[in-house]
């Protein structure tokens, strides 16, 4: 799980207009919050 906490922090530190209010506890929340995250960033860099 650390592997996906860091994941989460780099994909939030490098666009900042995303904000996250509370990084769930639960890794299947993480997992969905990093999905989330790494469409965000696809269509960031396009």
């Amino acid at each position: 799980m650390e592997k996906l906490d860091f994941l989460i922090d780099y994909l939030l530190n490098e666009n900042t207009e995303i904000k996250v209010n509370n990084i769930p506890k639960n890794e299947l929340e993480k997992k969905r919050l990093y999905r989330s995250l790494c469409n965000i960033y696809v269509f960031y860099i396009l």
